[in-house]
């Protein structure tokens, strides 16, 4: 089935269950399932939507740009516009959310380098969302854009920061109580290793342009990587995912461990 919308439709996707979500330019859009047939259950306004039209679903509550909404029976309403601090308007680049926890990734805040980028992380006790963190890359940089990309499972939280050191980074959290602690830097085996036939230049493979987590295994694309195929022009920018299990990352604890590189003996993995 193919669903249409408004201007920018697409932009944004998220779905949980029987229950998607798509954001458009000024608004998102609630689909739901019955059988093969996914009708469209309700539109939710724009107010506090965000140019990238970033949108995550959890069960009966969804997060577009800084707004969440909840539902009850078939009707969504907003519970409360979330207000991290110092973010330029309409900079929400990523979301993710799971239960009570909302990660909000802002890849343009300044806080001590231009665009180095920051997380937010929000709490829900009862019916009131509260800021608990804000997460800092532990090397920020100008222009690093940590934030680009979120997920979570559980107790770790990956984030990308695709013009960190050039060729692009990811950072692993754990959960510890109430506070999300830095744990990892992970970066591409093969990082560095650009097109260097004819036309020979520094290449940033933007890893980290998007990150997802399950149970027992990461999963980084990089969308600038160079294929490598034949030395010619074309192949630049073919893009590529890179596998890590989760049995690489050290147990959970709340001490920082150094940088590793992954490896990609993992099993498949759908990459769009």
């Amino acid at each position: 089935q193919k669903l249409t919308g408004g201007v920018g439709f697409g932009s944004g996707v998220a779905i949980s269950g029987n229950t998607a979500v798509i954001g458009s330019r000024d608004s998102a859009t609630v689909f739901t399932r019955n059988g093969s047939v996914w009708t469209e259950q309700q539109t939710l306004p724009g107010p506090g939507f965000n140019t990238t039209n970033a949108v995550a679903i959890s069960g009966e509550t969804l997060i577009a740009g800084l707004s969440v909404f909840v539902r009850s029976g078939t009707t969504w309403t907003e519970q409360q516009r979330l207000t991290p601090p110092n973010i330029p308007p309409g900079a929400v680049s990523s979301l993710a959310i799971s239960g009570n926890t909302v990660v909000i990734g802002v890849d343009e805040v300044t806080v001590t380098h231009t665009a180095q980028g920051a997380v937010y992380v929000f709490k829900r006790t009862g019916t009131v969302w509260t800021q608990q963190q804000m997460l800092l890359a532990p090397d920020p940089g100008m222009l690093n854009f940590f934030g680009t990309s979120v997920a979570f499972f559980g107790e770790a939280l990956v984030v990308g920061a695709p013009n960190n050191d050039v060729h692009g980074s990811a950072y692993v959290f754990y959960g510890c109580g109430s506070q999300w602690t830095f744990q990892q830097k992970v970066v591409a085996f093969d990082r560095g290793n650009e097109y260097t036939g004819t036309f020979e230049f520094q290449i940033n493979e933007e890893f980290g342009h998007s990150v997802a987590i399950s149970d027992d295994s990461v999963i980084f694309g990089a969308r600038g990587e160079d294929a490598n195929l034949g030395q010619t022009a074309d192949d630049i920018d073919f893009g590529a995912a890179y596998l890590m299990p989760r049995t690489d990352l050290p147990p959970i604890q709340c001490e920082p461990e150094l940088e590793v590189n992954i490896t990609t003996d993992e099993p498949d993995a759908v990459v769009g």
